[in-house]
């Protein structure tokens, strides 16, 4: 027996109202999958003091992500909506829904698309929402699989894009020479100054008066911690020795990274696997409660049933004695 939908959906309803005032809408691992996301796109529509979506692992496609380009259309308060760890471009319509809502959107400026099965097949979508979408600053789209296509697709479309000011593409097995015209490009948006290294994670700053940046290691085929940067100690340096060379990642510290990374991707797993196991625990034994209600209800509607039928009997009986 499949689990009640609308158990679930009361659920969601409970936190949506709960969270109706505020100005954060955090909905991170609450699994509403596509059908909650209706509730949220209804939710966005009636509550303007929203101005950021927290909807991390949610198990979100290609109709919840439809549900949502859809309100954010006409939405002008949310500034920032984060999408990490769901399936959004499994299918490629699922990535191309959601930028056509971004496309006609004014006030969203921070997107977070991390893993999300996004292919090379979607890097068109994403190039669209660059060429037409000049209000995001930051998009993040680590641990993705964007590949050469992909990134040649966001690379062709930057180069009319003169707002963005961060694209973060570790993890996309991107050709290095590829990721350096990407950097290339957000530099001269920010008027040649430190960037974001575009996967990286690094900042601007200064030191002395020249402009520096927290530059922090590239992992190019390693995968990622949900909610973790998998970052090694930063260290502030000159520009001088921050830009990134075409012809590998950098190679301090790698070895040590990359273990590091697949030991903390390896515990996500195990976590999650935990937490599903639980949940399908609960669910088992949920569906057999409600399996052994219907059985007692059907009991016991068999049994009034055939009380009735002795009331009757007896009644019958009387009469004939009676006559």
């Amino acid at each position: 027996m499949a689990r009640s939908p609308s158990r679930v959906q009361s659920r969601l309803e409970q936190k949506l109202q709960a969270q109706q005032h505020l100005s954060i809408l955090a909905l991170g691992d609450s699994f509403i999958g596509d059908e909650g996301c209706e509730l949220v796109a209804e939710f966005l529509r009636n509550s303007p003091e929203t101005t950021s979506l927290e909807l991390r692992g949610n198990n979100i496609g290609c109709d919840g992500a439809n549900f949502l380009g859809q309100a954010l259309k006409y939405n002008s308060t949310v500034s920032s909506i984060s999408l990490e760890w769901n399936s959004i471009g499994l299918v490629e319509r699922g990535i191309e829904n959601l930028v056509e809502g971004l496309c006609t959107n004014t006030s969203i400026t921070h997107v977070d698309l991390r893993n999300n099965k996004i292919g090379p097949a979607c890097g068109s979508a994403i190039a669209r929402l660059l060429r037409e979408n000049f209000t995001v600053k930051h998009l993040d789209l680590r641990w993705n699989e964007l590949g050469t296509s992909g990134g040649k697709s966001l690379l062709d479309a930057l180069v009319r894009n003169s707002s963005i000011q961060a694209i973060e593409l570790s993890g996309n097995k991107i050709p290095h020479e590829i990721l350096g015209e990407i950097e290339g490009l957000l530099e001269r948006n920010q008027g040649g100054a430190g960037v974001t290294h575009a996967g990286a994670g690094a900042t601007t700053g200064s030191d002395n008066g020249t402009n520096a940046r927290v530059l922090t290691t590239f992992a190019y085929n390693t995968s990622p911690n949900r909610g973790s940067p998998f970052r090694a100690s930063p260290s502030r340096i000159s520009p001088s020795r921050t830009r990134v060379s075409t012809r590998g990642a950098t190679s301090f510290d790698q070895p040590l990274f990359t273990q590091q990374a697949e030991d903390q991707r390896k515990e996500e797993i195990n976590r999650r696997a935990e937490e599903n196991e639980y949940i399908d625990d609960l669910s088992a034994k949920y569906e057999s409660e409600v399996a052994s209600h219907h059985k007692t209800e059907q009991k016991v509607y068999e049994l009034e049933l055939q009380l009735d039928q002795e009331k009757a009997k007896t009644r019958d009986c009387r009469n004939e004695l009676l006559n």
